[in-house]
């Protein structure tokens, strides 16, 4: 088995040009937006958290497995944990946009809300101070960074260990921290996305938004794995890889999505039928403003394709077809995070081409990453006690 991987010069020069690509978009997009701060730090923020979004799904995958035993994913664990180890960059890129460009993107910032004799004075936010103020909103965000780069580090770093040693102390230490993780995760997965994207819209909550962001990110990192493995599958490596896992994964991509759609609509459903003002006025700002279009494209993309699209158990484990559908979901799900912050944040449409720029920027540097990640260690992780399992996967 060919496990050790080696990135191709020409397809290391494709990720340079889709970044080269993204870095022209940037400037153009920067042109524009010149003078509209809100925009510049919006747009980083939401491409950052899709990213990390993403380069954390790989950490969750892995960790759900191990724990629950799941020994087919090790023909793709270590696409997986290449992806996680990405974490820092984002991480440590959507930190930084959120603290020097807090006043920027979250309206509750301004001091002058909460000046009760000013013209400004919002007493609703008022009383959200002792949640919502840069100080507390500040020591969370580095705590939730700090989290997942500690683990995703812990974890990476005792699977390198597995692979010298193939013990099974080391095997079980990786269920720990697998656990440790998972139960931090589903704190932090939740509340990350009320402080760096909710809170974009502090008069609005919903208690679902936890719930939605991470099936949206979870089926997002599903399509990145999918996409990564048959690429490498195409250049020859993975050839353990078959149909069935490639069934499993695009099984996975499928029913997130309808979950994915099933938030969406019970969050739309709920707050259209109950017709309270300060809680339509997210849906109204998203109606308005240049987005509609958007809005009902991410429906769109997010549940009807994917539906249609992956139905059949033959379309799940058809390499074409999954190659076809992985790329149009994750645009679908970076559409969707664009329609869930810079309307809040910007409130008109200004165009989406700074956006897409900073998503090309992304894009090529984490393939450039994760593929860089990937010559780190054996692509198949023969110590592993399920290794076996995975390799005469069947169902």
């Amino acid at each position: 088995m060919n496990q050790n991987f080696i990135l191709p010069d020409k397809l290391r020069n494709i990720f340079f040009g889709v970044l080269g690509a993204g870095v022209l978009f940037l400037i153009i997009g920067m042109i524009g937006a010149w003078g509209n701060p809100s925009r510049i730090f919006t747009a980083l923020l939401y491409n950052s958290f899709f990213f990390l979004g993403i380069s954390i799904i790989g950490l969750f995958f892995c960790a759900v497995h191990e724990i629950g035993f799941g020994g087919w994913m090790i023909s793709v664990k270590r696409i997986a944990e290449a992806m996680s180890t990405f974490v820092p960059v984002a991480g440590i890129i959507l930190l930084v946009t959120v603290l020097i460009g807090m006043h920027d993107i979250y309206h509750w910032t301004h001091s002058e809300l909460y000046d009760i004799n000013g013209d400004q004075y919002d007493a609703l936010l008022a009383k959200k101070t002792s949640f919502l103020n840069a100080g507390f909103f500040s020591v969370r965000s580095i705590i939730y960074i700090a989290l997942w780069i500690g683990l995703v580090i812990w974890f990476r770093r005792n699977s390198l260990a597995l692979d010298k040693t193939g013990s099974i102390e080391t095997y079980r230490k990786s269920k720990m921290i697998s656990a440790i993780f998972l139960v931090v995760f589903a704190v932090t997965s939740s509340t990350c996305t009320w402080d760096w994207l909710m809170s974009i819209d502090p008069h609005w909550y919903s208690t679902l938004y936890g719930w939605y962001c991470f099936a949206s990110i979870f089926v997002s990192g599903l399509c990145t794995i999918a996409l990564i493995a048959m690429g490498l599958k195409s250049m020859g490596y993975l050839e353990y890889v078959n149909k069935e896992h490639i069934h499993d994964l695009g099984k996975m991509i499928f029913g997130f999505s309808i979950f994915w759609t099933y938030l969406w609509f019970s969050q739309f459903m709920l707050i259209w039928y109950g017709n309270i003002p300060e809680e339509t006025l997210y849906f109204y700002q998203r109606f308005n403003g240049g987005y509609k279009f958007v809005f009902f494209l991410v429906l769109f993309i997010n549940f009807v394709f994917p539906f249609f699209t992956l139905i059949t158990a033959g379309a799940k484990r058809t390499f074409g077809v999954m190659l076809f559908a992985c790329p149009v979901i994750l645009l679908g799900h970076w559409l969707d995070f664009y329609v869930l912050t810079m309307p809040g944040a910007v409130k008109e449409s200004n165009g989406i081409i700074l956006e897409l720029g900073i998503a090309l920027c992304y894009t090529g540097g984490f393939l450039l990453w994760v593929f860089w990640q990937l010559q780190k260690a054996p692509l198949l992780q023969t110590t592993h006690p399920f290794v076996q399992e995975s390799l005469y996967h069947h169902t």
